[in-house]
């Protein structure tokens, strides 16, 4: 029998539209997020129902942004030191690409306006429009790791 109450995250509302959850399961996972303290999309992946990759994949088409995968990636640190690491590691972005004036900016969470506002600030200074890319927590954490290569504070 189909259920007559539906999820309400619209995050969720488009993995069931894709057919990658169902609403129940939508249900379920909206209610233990909140009894839990933590996002849908933390419990979605702790609970293996959909990789944090997919996962990602899916948050980067639902915000329209391109989806980038860092893991394995070496950065190049002229292009890494763009954002200062205090401002990486604050707002979780990581600056990934540049070409013809165009700064690739990998975030976490496309929904984190702040960072963008930072962002946009630095990207202004330095003459620079921003791409954003959606990128997973661990795709972040391992492009991060190449500050720690850089020599000195950036």
């Amino acid at each position: 029998m189909q259920s007559l109450v539906q999820v309400q995250n619209e995050f969720l509302k488009f993995l069931v539209g894709k057919g990658l959850l169902s609403n129940e399961r939508g249900l379920e996972i909206e209610q233990r997020a909140a009894t839990e303290g933590v996002t849908a999309e933390q419990l979605l992946i702790r609970e293996k129902i959909i990789s944090e990759e997919e996962l990602t994949k899916q948050k980067a088409v639902f915000f329209g942004l391109p989806y980038v995968d860092l893991i394995g990636e070496h950065l190049d640190p002229q292009i890494l030191k763009t954002i200062p690491k205090h401002v990486a590691e604050n707002y979780h972005v990581v600056a990934f690409g540049k070409d013809s004036g165009e700064l690739k900016v990998a975030i976490i969470d496309p929904r984190n306006f702040q960072a963008m506002a930072a962002l946009d600030i630095l990207a202004s200074q330095e003459s620079l429009r921003l791409r954003y890319h959606v990128v997973s927590l661990s795709g972040f954490e391992a492009a991060f790791k190449g500050y720690e290569e850089l020599k000195g504070e950036v």
